[in-house]
């Protein structure tokens, strides 16, 4: 690629990383706006989801833009406007996900009440019997995501573990990713061993 080749791809990529990062920082600031509203469970995942595209979008965007750049003081530059973005999009994705955590134990909370009120009309044995499967359907959901958790940081893992000819910038953000990811996993943890405390108390 020649030089006027190089200066038009860089202005191009410069123009695609700006229109990755004005989206990236809108769908923010509608997710903080949404939570006021107080939404349910199904709402949330689905814009966690398409914030986890974006980011995806804002990284490849960064890469594509990194390539091109040969000035290190350039390169610093848009690393540390890069890691301003990934800051705003770390602590709403941790946002969602407390409130996500939040729902599901308000939600537990309530089942468990619900199921001592109908236990008191009932046997002790019926009463046993529903809380088991309700136990058990209850952690099965809890692993489930604790599993999803744990593969998505084992993916990264690997990938950070063959990444030998990717810039330092991608490195920096993988390790950003897993540890988010370690985070995700450990709170997950951390409810179902809640849960089984209060099933052992309850039996």
């Amino acid at each position: 690629m020649n030089d006027k080749g190089r200066v038009y791809q860089l202005e191009v990529r410069a123009l695609r990383k700006q229109e990755v990062e004005n989206k990236l920082r809108k769908h923010v600031g509608r997710i903080y706006s949404l939570l006021d509203s107080h939404p349910g469970t199904e709402e949330l995942e689905k814009e966690r989801d398409i914030l986890d595209v974006i980011k995806e979008e804002l990284n490849q965007a960064y890469r594509s833009y990194d390539e091109l750049l040969d000035d290190e003081s350039a390169k610093g530059a848009a690393y540390r406007y890069f890691d301003l973005c990934d800051r705003e999009f770390t602590e709403c994705r941790m946002r969602l996900n407390e409130i996500l955590r939040s729902i599901e134990q308000r939600k537990h909370e309530e089942f468990e009440s619900n199921r001592q009120e109908t236990k008191s009309n009932k046997s002790s044995r019926s009463g046993r019997t529903k809380v088991s499967g309700s136990s058990r359907s209850s952690r099965s959901s809890v692993m489930s995501k604790r599993v999803e958790a744990a593969a998505r940081a084992a993916k990264l893992k690997v990938e950070m573990k063959y990444l030998d000819h990717e810039t330092n910038l991608r490195r920096i953000q993988l390790e950003k990713e897993i540890a988010l990811a370690d985070a995700e996993e450990e709170a997950i943890k951390l409810v179902m061993n809640e849960e089984v405390k209060k099933g052992c108390e309850i039996g």
